[in-house]
């Protein structure tokens, strides 16, 4: 398909903030693509790491609500539309029967800053499976931008941390007041778990307010037997509201407080918040600059790909670096323990002594932070088997911060490790629970597919990976879990199409590796007889 004709370095220009374009570089002609999908898969195309991908990943993103033959052909009749928009330009495009990508050099994208607008908003496909993907996308380059412009920035950073101001118009002293006060200073509470930060009165004991980067905003009202919270995050500087959201609860606001819809919603508007502080607070000072470093380096993190994990290591030891959050050393220790596990490299010596001195160091300087203890209690229980201290930690975690999704999930690790698979179980749904509107929801549902498995709860762990493989395309154990899983409940196309999926994202894998090589990371689905039905496939 014209592959083998070499076309000039950077003939075409595409642009995919805002209206889609695409002109020659040549002649400055529009080349007319108005295929949606067609468009779709030059923009996904140009957006991947090698400008490379397979029919079957692109079909999927497409076409996810057909089978793989119809999906085939609503593919070759797409890239027969592209190669006609592209006409004299046709031999950008490399195609064989496995994969599609660019020839190198030949397109060039047309920066953010030179066309304004949002990523993709010039492509419009209803596919869930897209979707999932341009707000992936999104994230990534919005939080790429943030971390280049943070890099570039000439002015040294201060080191003042955000501070946060917790308000209500609720009566103080009254039991709305009183629940209002209680849910904004939880919010702060989170925020300051991720991000450093100090929560300042209302009125900084006179009665003039003082400054704030930040207002937590909470009212609670009760009608009828409804009670409502309302919770907005305001950037005052700006006037930006950075999180907005009412919680109704059916009870008394004393019952609102305890409630698991305010705690997810608590964990929610904190999540959020951090990864939008970068955006409204700049470069000017350290704090928000770490949690730019650190949010791009867990959306990496979580890819499971060795390039991205290394980068992700790479801007979490940068973050660290900015100002010393602790938070940053624990996630890069718990970086090491996923490429010591995912990557073959379990015997590596130097992943398990940065792993120890890593989670060491911040257990030393962790000053309460739940998170913190909770990432250190999952290294040494995933890494090395360490159920004394990963229990000790989980537990410290859990005293600092009870509803902390991370605490949770430690103690579930942990439980898990010391054979009480009952509490494990209860610990990693509830964390699951809490964690339910997280960005990052992938890794609890990912988790807590390993527990049900464990202790024999087979439909609910294919839920729960089904549910980590929705949110996160790359998340290998997902995909681990549900081949075994469908060959188990002898479902052996399902069981197929996740061991291409598998294929296709992890380089080297094969059935025979994954049954014989002790290794390989199946641990519990080896230890509970899971893999066995797998010989069906080969």
């Amino acid at each position: 398909m014209n592959a083998e004709r070499a076309p000039e370095p950077a003939v075409v220009e595409l642009g995919l903030y805002g209206p889609f374009t695409l002109r020659s570089l040549k002649d400055g002609q529009d080349l007319s693509l108005r295929p949606h999908k067609s468009r779709a898969i030059l923009a996904m195309l140009a957006l991947a790491p090698d400008q490379r991908r397979s029919r079957r990943w692109i079909e999927e993103r497409l076409w996810s609500d057909r089978g793989p033959q119809q999906a085939a052909g609503s593919l070759r009749q797409a890239l027969v539309d592209l190669r006609k928009a592209l006409g004299a330009h046709d031999d950008i495009l490399i195609a064989d029967r496995e994969w599609l990508s660019l020839h190198p050099g030949a397109l060039r994208l047309c920066p953010a800053a030179e066309t304004g607008g949002e990523l993709l908003e010039g492509v419009s496909v209803r596919d869930p499976a897209f979707l999932r993907w341009r707000e992936a996308e999104h994230r990534a380059a919005s939080g790429a931008a943030v971390v280049a412009g943070l890099i570039r920035a000439d002015v040294t950073p201060a080191g003042e941390p955000v501070t946060l101001r917790c308000t209500t118009a609720n009566l103080p002293g009254t039991g709305s007041g009183i629940v209002a006060e209680i849910i904004s200073a939880r919010i702060a509470a989170d925020i300051a778990e991720h991000l450093t930060a100090c929560t300042i009165a209302p009125n900084g004991g006179g009665t003039v307010r003082p400054a704030a980067d930040l207002e937590i905003n909470c009212n609670v009202i009760e009608d009828n037997g409804i009670c409502l919270a309302f919770i907005k995050i305001v950037h005052l500087a700006s006037g930006r509201v950075l999180y907005s959201r009412d919680c109704r609860f059916t009870g008394t606001a004393t019952a609102l407080a305890g409630s698991e819809a305010l705690v997810q919603t608590a964990w929610e508007a904190a999540e959020r918040t951090v990864a939008r502080v970068p955006h409204v607070l700049g470069v000017a000072r350290n704090a928000p600059k770490s949690a730019a470093l650190g949010q791009l380096a867990l959306h990496k993190m979580f890819s499971f790909n060795e390039v991205q994990l290394a980068e992700a290591d790479r801007l979490m030891e940068q973050a660290w670096e900015v100002e010393g959050n602790t938070v940053h050393l624990a996630w890069r220790g718990l970086l090491q323990m996923v490429k010591a596990i995912e990557l073959g490299q379990a015997r590596k010596p130097e992943l398990h002594d940065a792993a120890l001195s890593l989670t060491a160091h911040a257990m030393e300087r962790q000053d309460g932070n739940a998170t913190v203890k909770a990432l250190v209690s999952q290294t040494r229980a995933m890494l090395f088997g360490d159920a004394v201290a990963a229990g000790q930690a989980a537990l410290a975690a859990l005293e600092e911060n009870p509803r902390n999704p991370f605490a949770l999930q430690a103690m579930a690790v942990a439980k898990m490790l010391a054979g009480d698979g009952e509490e494990a179980y209860r610990m990693s749904a509830l964390g699951r629970s809490h964690a339910s509107r997280s960005t990052f929801r992938h890794w609890w549902d990912a988790h807590h597919a390993t527990v049900c498995v464990a202790t024999g709860r087979l439909p609910e762990a294919i839920r729960a990976a089904e549910a980590a493989a929705f949110a996160a395309p790359s998340l290998r154990p997902a995909y681990r879990y549900l081949l075994s899983l469908y060959a188990h409940q002898g479902d052996l196309d399902r069981a197929n199409s996740m061991k291409e999926r598998l294929e296709e994202i992890e380089p080297g894998f094969t059935l025979d590796r994954m049954l014989g090589d002790p290794d390989y990371p199946v641990r519990t689905l080896r230890s509970t007889g899971l893999l066995g039905q797998l010989r069906k496939l080969m």
